[in-house]
């Protein structure tokens, strides 16, 4: 059979396809093994070992592999095997806690590890039983003293004193789960709470000084998200009020340094009055930002103090309108640092945005003060600019 020119055109353009077919899953498998031979893979079983010796799956264990780019824990599947391709090539360090009743079990096992270019190693990994102990569910009742931070999410509520015995050693493994979830157990003790009378606008965002009556429970999974390793039912309410500087040394940096006469509002309205006697840029308001909580870089500051210093003339924020204002230079408390002659040293740092044509830049300001307070009232002076 003859072919015509139509049929010689067709014919040339599927043999051109075919070819870039092929030439893009040629492209494609090379570039794939590229990657493996830039990258490398670990994998293995996790086991646990029992006092006699009977080795089985440690079901409900994690594993983290730590290095750069990687992110997250590793959950075990049903025959207690992991995997994690695409790791970078290089030191690593592959880490497995322990089957938990809580959302995070005491760390068992840790390894640095060095990783080649392509290299799929295998590493197996044998818990002993003794390590991965846990104690079983239980409960205390007993008076709790502690800072309550109400959220429409996620409450959390942190102890003064030392942990009850029976949650040591599950909230000792790490720092960020020492947060109990709470359950307010009657409609008494919740009605409190709505009537408490010195909290700003934004209840959400204020700490509590509690002292409360009820039952610590756990281990287990509580709260949002169930973060929390203990939960404590609280069914009487003895105290309740604004968190102040002195309260709870053992979780509060601010408050062992507090002086028993230390007068906050007198201390910060002579710094800011030192501050304001330096010139501030032309068109730049000079305000400060305030919060009452104790877990920011920021020292806290009671509802009672930040009206003391609005009444004394002082333009006052929240931390959310830090940004994006030419017009305002925003202070924040960085550190009131009592000192042994009877003087505070008050650091308050300032944050700034720069236009430049259409380009903003943020600008940062620190300054040291030292305030002596006498009877007649305190003044201040500027350290460092």
């Amino acid at each position: 059979m003859l072919l015509t020119a139509r049929h010689m055109r067709i014919a040339q353009r599927m043999v051109s396809l075919l070819f870039c077919a092929m030439l893009s899953a040629a492209t494609a498998l090379t570039a794939q093994e590229s990657i493996q031979t830039r990258t490398a893979q670990l994998e293995g079983h996790i086991t646990i070992s029992s006092p006699t010796g009977r080795t089985t799956v440690a079901r409900g264990a994690t594993v983290t592999i730590d290095c750069e780019a990687c992110l997250g824990r590793l959950r075990i599947d049903s025959t207690g095997y992991y995997r994690k391709s695409d790791l970078p090539v290089g030191p690593v360090t592959l880490e497995v806690r322990c089957p938990s009743a809580t959302s995070l079990g005491a760390v068992a096992y840790t390894q640095a590890l060095t990783l080649a270019a392509g290299e799929h190693r295998v590493h197996d990994v044998t818990l002993q039983a003794a390590m991965c102990a846990e104690p079983k569910l239980d409960s205390v009742r007993g008076r709790f003293r502690g800072i309550y931070t109400l959220h429409w999410e996620a409450s959390t509520f942190q102890l003064c004193d030392e942990v009850p015995p029976i949650a040591r050693a599950v909230m000792s493994r790490h720092e960020q789960i020492q947060n109990l979830a709470v359950v307010l157990s009657t409609a008494a003790v919740r009605n409190r709470f709505a009537r408490v009378d010195v909290l700003p606008a934004a209840l959400d965002v204020t700490p509590l000084y509690v002292e409360w009556h009820g039952t610590l429970v756990g281990p287990g999974t509580y709260g949002a998200w169930g973060l929390a390793p203990y939960l404590i039912k609280v069914d009487r309410v003895d105290s309740l009020r604004a968190v102040q500087l002195r309260d709870c040394p053992r979780i509060n940096r601010y408050a062992a340094r507090a002086p028993v006469r230390f007068d906050t509002s007198a201390v910060m309205l002579a710094a800011w009055r030192a501050i304001e006697a330096v010139p501030a840029e032309v068109g730049r308001v000079r305000v400060l930002s305030v919060t009452s909580r104790v877990d920011l870089a920021t020292v806290p500051l009671s509802p009672t103090v930040t009206a003391q210093l609005r009444d004394g003339g002082v333009a006052i924020t929240r931390p959310v309108e830090h940004y994006g204002n030419a017009k305002r230079e925003v202070f924040r408390v960085v550190d009131l640092e009592p000192q042994a002659n009877g003087t505070v040293v008050a650091v308050l740092a300032s944050a700034f945005t720069i236009p430049d044509g259409k380009v903003e830049w943020f600008g940062t300001h620190t300054v040291r003060l030292r305030v002596v307070c006498v009877a007649r009232g305190c003044g201040a002076t500027v350290i460092s600019p």
